[in-house]
């Protein structure tokens, strides 16, 4: 599994720093594409589109054989505070794995010490279609 699998991976600055199977860390680097929210942050869309990324690279490196992720069934996430930092980190930890698969993603600043948002995301996994 390759993050620059996943479209916008590249022009939105994210590369994987830490990846342990079950939990992963990300950074998104600032750039002009993915700032235009208010007071000069990373647009909220755009934070949204980086935690789906990171859930979905955690559920499919932990896929059974034959199986695919069909489509993200919820993503539930609280903007706490606004991106303003150079890099945001994302971390990534994978809570349940079956037919509904959830991963926990926390978006902090390079440092640590503000937490920009917090999320849940859920996708149905299911067979993949063999010719």
């Amino acid at each position: 599994m390759e993050l620059n699998e996943y479209p916008f991976v590249t022009a939105l600055g994210i590369t994987l720093s830490e990846n342990q199977g079950t939990n992963a860390i990300f950074e998104m680097a600032r750039n002009e594409t993915n700032v235009g929210g208010v007071r000069n942050s990373i647009n909220g869309g755009i934070l949204a589109t980086y935690v789906e990324i990171a859930a979905h690279f955690i559920i499919r490196q932990n896929l059974r054989e034959r199986s695919e992720i069909k489509h993200t069934q919820d993503l539930n996430i609280a903007y706490l505070n606004s991106a303003v930092s150079k890099i945001t980190r994302a971390e990534a930890s994978l809570v349940r794995m079956g037919r509904t698969s959830t991963v926990v993603v926390e978006l902090w600043d390079g440092d640590r010490t503000t937490l920009f948002c917090h999320a849940r995301v859920s996708c149905a996994v299911g067979n993949s279609k063999t010719e």
